[in-house]
């Protein structure tokens, strides 16, 4: 076989790899034409090469830094709350020159 069939096969065989890998599918059509087979070699290698086994819900084990955001949980909710109910609202700018400020103010809302 020459090397555009083995390419050929790579890619027929990534692609088959990405949509059959999961339970729910997409149908014929979609699965043709939607991104992950363009991205299917690569998909395939990253996919492989992952440390994360492929199950739906990681363990916290291998989180060990929320661990101490389930311990104080409740302390960060109250903290929040607390900040929520002091809040006031977001004061007008007063110039309306940059982009930022235009995009975040709506139209003929600023104080000019």
């Amino acid at each position: 076989m020459t090397l555009r069939y083995w390419i050929l096969l790579l890619y027929v065989t990534s692609a088959l790899y990405a949509n059959l890998r999961g339970r729910v599918r997409f149908g014929l059509l979609r699965s043709l034409t939607d991104f992950t087979v363009l991205l299917a070699p690569l998909n395939a290698v990253l996919y492989l090469a992952s440390r994360v086994r492929p199950r739906p819900y990681l363990a916290p084990q291998a989180f060990p830094d929320l661990a101490l955001l389930t311990q104080h949980w409740r302390e960060i909710r109250d903290e929040a709350l607390r900040l929520n109910e002091s809040a006031t609202s977001v004061p007008r700018p007063t110039t309306t020159t940059s982009a930022s400020t235009r995009s975040f103010a709506p139209a003929g809302s600023a104080s000019t």
